[in-house]
């Protein structure tokens, strides 16, 4: 996506980071909208309260918001003398840009005539937790300690549970964490926030590089990988965009790396498999447009037909041809040939031309389309393709018939792991982008 699309990124001057409101109010925005990242966080802290975690009764009221679907609430900005929360105990967390190490030697002073605004509050159940925010390395501790002693001045029957200190670093592996447990249903808001922080901060997503990760793949290694792979692809579009890309390379709202200046494809994916491989794809004719430009122009259709003889070294190239029924409104079909025992690029284009367009529902065109996807039915997994299409567009007045190629480009774990070793991985992106780009 666009970064200016960007839910939490607004505009500054040329070279100037956002203001620190901005960042606060921005994690008061991801924890409001998302209940289970505000529970990993009240983890994190409970963790960090080491010893406090029993006053903190962290387990029984995560049981009692996981029933209630998120008793809690989140608050910007507010006047510690104005609070009018319920809650007998307090908690106080610092986060910064580093850990802070003496946060509870340092005893609060409050003045009587002054505010104590905080930057988030979170209350749930009995427990109120003040965050101080600080995008630098600055010791916020005396302010931190300064609110929460306004509090239990106002409140004598306020307990306080003291303070913590948590990271960005923390921050970001948290959004890492919960990102890739939602990949099945991904939320924008965590994911636009995430790379809002990254764009900006880099430095915050401390990510172990491939070659010293374990050997031996595990579930663990595999989401370490992926999160390897995420600041890989930020390094590759900072690397680019600083060469003065015009437009610039960004990431899309599906995560892919946009690919700029092609007609016949506009993104690329970089992804973790199951046994550790990493793989990089990209969809040929993924549009009706796409389609055109691809198989209606020679020199593009002699650029792929080399493309797929080019052998490369340490290297799988998979091919995986795909019909795709699609609708404005996100409604949409796609089959797949996974298993293309013998891919005849001739042919392929011969049936592409053939359905690629906008097609209406009860016409001669749409009963043609579907017919002429019958005599491939081999190709198709799917035996009853026609039967879904039928019942996916039943209250949709046409589709758009798209017939692509995906390109998946595999290496092993070892080679990425030596790739990255020797500071590689986006040298070897590029040679790929080059490479599906005709260039």
């Amino acid at each position: 996506m666009n970064k200016h699309l960007n839910l939490f990124q607004s505009y500054t001057q040329k070279g100037l980071l956002p203001i620190e409101n901005n960042i606060s109010r921005g994690l008061a925005i991801v924890m409001q909208e998302e209940p289970g990242f505000t529970m990993s966080f009240l983890d994190l802290l409970s963790t960090k309260m080491k010893e406090k975690q029993d006053q903190l009764g962290m387990k029984e009221k995560k049981d009692s918001l996981e029933k209630l679907g998120g008793e809690y609430e989140v608050y910007f900005q507010l006047d510690t003398r104005s609070t009018e929360m319920d809650y007998s105990k307090i908690l106080g967390v610092a986060l910064t840009a580093e850990e802070i190490s003496n946060i509870d030697e340092i005893e609060g002073v409050a003045k009587k005539d002054r505010k104590y605004i905080t930057d988030l509050e979170i209350s749930y159940g009995e427990t109120l937790v003040i965050i101080e925010v600080k995008r630098t390395t600055e010791d916020c501790s005396a302010q931190l300690a300064a609110q929460m002693t306004s509090v239990t001045d106002l409140r004598k029957d306020v307990e306080s549970l003291g303070s913590v200190s948590i990271t960005w670093t923390d921050i970001v592996d948290l959004l890492n964490k919960y990102d890739s447990m939602r990949r099945l249903n991904p939320g924008r808001i965590v994911r636009d926030y995430r790379n809002f922080l990254l764009n900006n901060y880099p430095k915050w997503n401390v990510v172990d590089p491939l070659h010293k990760l374990p050997e031996q793949i595990s579930e663990q290694t595999i989401l370490r990988i992926k999160q390897r792979l995420e600041q890989i692809k930020l390094e590759y579009i900072r690397e680019k965009n600083k060469e003065g890309t015009k437009p610039e390379i960004s990431l899309n709202n599906r995560g892919n790396v946009t690919i700029v200046g092609c007609g016949y494809v506009n993104e690329f994916r970089l992804n973790v498999m199951d046994d550790g491989s990493i793989s990089f794809s990209v969809w040929y004719a993924d549009s009706v447009a796409q389609g055109w430009e691809l198989y209606n122009k020679k020199k593009n259709m002699e650029a792929l037909s080399r493309l797929l003889e080019l052998k490369r070294e340490d290297e799988q190239l998979k091919v995986y041809p795909y019909v795709k029924f699609a609708h404005i409104m996100g409604k949409g079909v796609t089959w797949i040939n996974q298993n293309p025992k013998e891919f005849d690029f001739l042919e392929w284009k011969s049936f592409a031309v053939e359905l690629i367009g906008k097609s209406n529902r009860g016409t001669d065109r749409w009963n043609e389309v579907l017919s002429k996807m019958d005599v491939k039915k081999k190709w198709w997994k799917e035996k009853n393709y026609t039967e879904m299409i039928e019942q996916d567009f039943e209250n949709r007045s046409y589709a758009y018939v798209i017939c692509g190629i995906e390109l998946m480009y595999v290496i092993k774990f070892a080679k990425a792991r030596k790739l990255d070793a020797e500071n590689k991985m986006t040298e070897w992106i590029d040679e790929l982008v080059k490479l599906v780009s005709f260039k």
